[in-house]
């Protein structure tokens, strides 16, 4: 699809999938739920493109069993090993996200704080306010992905990207969920940092997710 960054997300990743990946996306995220420090390294020093790095708990669908103040520390690792970008979710305590934020501006890395709902999508208000306010808590892209089940919750999630863009401000919004594909492409195109699509759909890491190659036949 012309004009939109593609992000390959890699769950479990390996140095041939990142490599596999930097050959089609744009961008690439790599889950270190369960790697060690110096898999980390490896992983983010073996890509052509950048990378961004997530850390993510089970209510993340991750496998993380850490403390806050320990993903905190791998995040921070990530940073300093060469991650271009490092999400944290939203839930993450202020006190915790300023501190990894200060690492982030020593390394040149942004941060990117992210809130998923994956039971539902709350009204256009109370995503923009939401959206608002972790620009506020220091991101440099904010990310919002929801459950989409009905039209107006694609819509909503539209018009959210479009208010965002309007101002001028980083963001990625991802729709979730069976209903989700016009959500998917159409936030991308009105101004998201990028859409998120898997190598293969044995490697979809989210409800709902297109692969790269049925993206690439996406018109728009």
């Amino acid at each position: 699809m012309k004009g939109v960054s593609i992000c390959v997300p890699l769950k479990n990743p390996t140095i041939e999938l990142v490599k596999k990946a930097s050959k089609v996306a744009d961008f690439i995220e790599i889950w270190i739920d369960t790697l060690t420090d110096k898999q980390v390294e490896i992983l983010i020093k073996s890509s052509k493109k950048p990378i961004i790095v997530v850390c993510k708990t089970k209510s993340e669908m991750g496998s993380f069993t850490g403390t806050d103040d320990q993903k905190i520390e791998r995040l921070a690792f990530a940073a300093n090993a060469g991650a271009s970008y490092i999400d944290c979710g939203s839930y993450v305590a202020q006190n915790k996200v300023s501190r990894l934020k200060k690492i982030l501006l020593q390394n040149s890395a942004e941060l990117i704080i992210s809130t998923h709902y994956f039971k539902n999508s709350p009204s256009l208000f109370a995503l923009e306010q939401h959206a608002l306010k972790l620009y506020r808590r220091g991101a440099d892209v904010v990310k919002i992905a929801t459950m989409i089940k009905s039209p107006i919750d694609t819509v909503n999630l539209f018009e959210l990207a479009s208010r965002l863009k309007k101002r001028n401000l980083p963001f990625v919004t991802v729709g979730m969920g069976p209903h989700s594909k016009i959500a998917r492409v159409g936030c991308a195109v009105l101004g998201g940092e990028f859409t998120f699509a898997a190598l293969d759909s044995q490697s979809v890491t989210a409800s709902g997710q297109l692969t790269v190659a049925e993206m690439s036949n996406v018109a728009v």
